[in-house]
C-alpha cells in the first residue's frame, strides 16, 4: 500500500509541475503571437547601413561591373521595405500582404520579400549568383532575411557579410538583388 501511495503522489506531483509549465508556455506563446509593433515611427529611427557604405570602385571593376552599372547602383534608392522579425512593412508602416490575387502573400514567416527575392534569382547576373555562393548561399541568405529586423537592404547586406563577402561585394550584391527583385 505504501508503494502505491508513493507512486500516486509522484504521479500527481509531476502532473501538477508539468501541467503548469504547459499552461505557462502556451500563454507565453500566445502573448508573443499577439505582439504588436509601433510601425508608425520605425522608418525614422534606424538609418540604413547600406546607404553609408562606400564601395571600392576598383574592386567592383575587377568583378566585371561596368562603369554605367556602378553609376546605376550608386543611384539606386532604398526600397523602403522594413522587416520586423522577418515580416515586411512598406515605408508607411503597413504590412505587405496579399491585397489582390496577383500579389505575393505573407505565409507564416516566409515573407513576401523572400518570395520576391526568390523570383528574382534567375534574373541576377551570373557574377552576383557566384558571389552569393549559388543556391546554397542564397538559401543561407534568405534564412538571415527571414529572421531580420531592419531594412531589407540591411538584411541582405548583413547576410552577405555573414557569407564571408567583403563590404564592397556585399554592397554590390545587395544593390543588384534589390534593384532586380524589389
Amino acid at each position: 500500500m505504501k508503494k502505491v501511495s508513493r507512486i500516486w503522489i509522484a504521479s500527481l506531483s509531476s502532473v501538477i509541475a508539468f501541467g503548469s509549465i504547459g499552461i505557462g508556455t502556451s500563454v507565453f506563446a500566445d502573448a508573443i503571437n499577439k505582439k504588436e509593433y509601433n510601425t508608425s515611427s520605425f522608418r525614422t529611427e534606424v538609418p540604413s547601413i547600406v546607404e553609408k557604405v562606400s564601395p571600392n570602385i576598383n574592386e567592383l571593376k575587377e568583378l566585371g561591373v561596368t562603369v554605367s552599372e556602378i553609376k546605376k547602383l550608386l543611384l539606386t534608392k532604398s526600397s523602403g521595405v522594413y522587416l520586423i522579425d522577418g515580416v515586411a512593412y512598406d515605408r508607411n508602416g503597413k504590412l505587405i500582404e496579399q491585397s489582390d490575387p496577383n500579389t505575393i502573400t505573407t505565409q507564416g514567416k516566409f515573407t513576401a520579400v523572400i518570395k520576391l527575392l526568390k523570383a528574382g534569382w534567375d534574373k541576377l547576373p551570373s557574377g552576383v549568383q557566384d558571389a552569393i555562393g549559388g543556391t546554397a548561399g542564397f538559401a543561407a541568405l534568405l534564412n538571415t532575411i527571414d529572421h531580420f529586423t531592419g531594412s531589407v537592404e540591411d538584411a541582405i547586406y548583413q547576410g552577405c557579410l555573414a557569407l564571408g563577402m567583403s563590404e564592397t561585394v556585399a554592397w554590390w550584391v545587395t544593390k543588384t538583388l534589390t534593384w532586380v527583385s524589389l
